[in-house]
């Protein structure tokens, strides 16, 4: 990416519910590679969900399931301190499904109790792009301002 666009060395990651998870996870898990992070409607979790099958794919129905999860997971990332100089955008719909609700609402707290400073907003709708793409229009200017900063 640097070779082929102008970046400065300035990047950005961004997804929508999984997506949301592995967009804020990878910038937790590389601060020095990204300056900040947008996640929408994101698969936050406190613990891995051992109910959806997807995730049991992704790390397994062994003893060690939850340590893998656990090293990757946004809000055990940011409680060990990694949120430190990442600019964070939490956005989801009032209506969509309530894990993604509460897991906002687990991740905000991480970053409350860390003393993080970070964009949230919780607005009308579900886990739909009409909720997505009011999102994007509101967090581009903000994520412009975050790579226009320095760290």
């Amino acid at each position: 990416v640097d070779k082929t666009y102008r970046t400065n060395g300035r990047r950005a990651i961004a997804g929508l519910s999984m997506g949301g998870f592995g967009a804020l996870s990878l910038a937790l898990q590389e601060p020095s590679l990204f300056q900040a992070a947008i996640s929408l409607s994101g698969a936050l979790f406190q613990s891995l969900p051992s109910n959806m099958k997807v995730y049991r794919r992704a790390f397994g129905t062994d003893p060690e399931a939850a340590k893998r999860f656990k090293k990757i997971n946004p809000i055990d990332l940011i409680r060990a301190g990694k949120a430190k100089g990442l600019g964070i955008w939490l956005d989801c719909g009032r209506k969509d499904a309530a894990k993604f609700v509460i897991g906002l609402s687990a991740t905000v707290q991480a970053l409350v109790d860390q003393g993080h400073k970070f964009q949230v907003r919780l607005r009308e709708g579900a886990h739909k792009w009409e909720v997505w793409r009011e999102a994007f229009r509101e967090a581009l200017p903000w994520l412009n301002k975050q790579l226009r900063s320095s760290r």
